[in-house]
């Protein structure tokens, strides 16, 4: 029977069950991505969460709440789909083996990336 703190299905939800590295093109681009849009909707939801402190008496403005929620999913079906693709294709045409941490890196990476270019496009508006 397995106890509340058995580690295995969080494991195997998150791709890091298995310290053989990853050969495939399926397995690399749908780590990428799963790893992309969970660091996504992570730092989304966080900024939602602060939003909500913030714009929770605004009349309409705490409407805006929703599209924050929707970029962290969008950002990541959108381009994050593209970069993985082509991350995935890069390694497999090399026929380099990827090991699983490394696709976190890459998720994780790809999140951290757009979260720079979205500060960098800010002083263009003001």
């Amino acid at each position: 029977m397995a106890s509340v703190w058995d580690m295995t299905a969080l494991e195997d939800l998150l791709g890091l069950d298995d310290f053989e590295p990853l050969h495939g093109f399926a397995w690399i681009f749908w780590l990428i991505w799963k790893w992309n849009l969970l660091s996504s909707l992570f730092l989304f939801v966080f900024a939602a969460l602060i939003a909500t402190c913030t714009l929770r008496r605004h009349r309409y403005a705490r409407y805006y709440i929703l599209l924050i929620v929707l970029m962290g999913f969008v950002g990541p079906c959108s381009w994050g789909l593209l970069s993985s693709l082509i991350i995935a294709a890069y390694w497999r045409m090399g026929e380099w083996k990827m090991d699983r941490y490394f696709t976190l890196l890459f998720g994780v990476g790809l999140t951290i990336m757009g979260l720079f270019l979205s500060f960098l496009r800010a002083p263009s508006f003001l």
